[in-house]
């Protein structure tokens, strides 16, 4: 729940920067009014719990692009601002190689002057079924 209001206040900065395109700030939040005022929804609303879970989902799904297709930078000061720290994705993520999940952000880059490692394994030859 957090996670949701920590994002609902990092797209309320993103819409408010002049820096973050029209298109994003404007062209998403429309299609999601366009959604609500539909008369075509996946789960109609007469369903008691899930008729609004859809809806639910679409504010969520509208944060997330605004988000995504903000500029990255942009993003990355509001999260600092906010307190937030970077997801696991972004494209400023670096690789600690301990959290699997950092590997999201590519290959680890090694300075020049780093020592080179080497790979310690075993290998077997495995001949082919004839």
């Amino acid at each position: 729940m957090r996670d949701i209001i920590d994002n609902g206040r990092l797209t309320w900065r993103l819409i408010n920067d002049p820096r973050v395109p029209a298109l994003v700030k404007v062209g998403i939040p429309l299609f999601m009014a366009l959604y609500f005022f539909s008369p075509i929804d996946v789960i109609p609303d007469f369903f008691p719990i899930l008729g609004q879970l859809d809806d639910i989902g679409v504010v969520l799904f509208g944060m997330s692009l605004i988000v995504r297709f903000s500029p990255q930078a942009v993003v990355d000061e509001h999260r600092q601002a906010l307190g937030l720290g970077p997801t696991v994705g972004d494209q400023h993520t670096q690789h600690n190689g301990t959290d699997p999940s950092s590997y999201w952000a590519g290959p680890p880059t090694r300075h020049p002057s780093e020592p080179t490692r080497p790979i310690d394994g075993e290998y077997t030859v495995v001949p082919p079924n004839n």
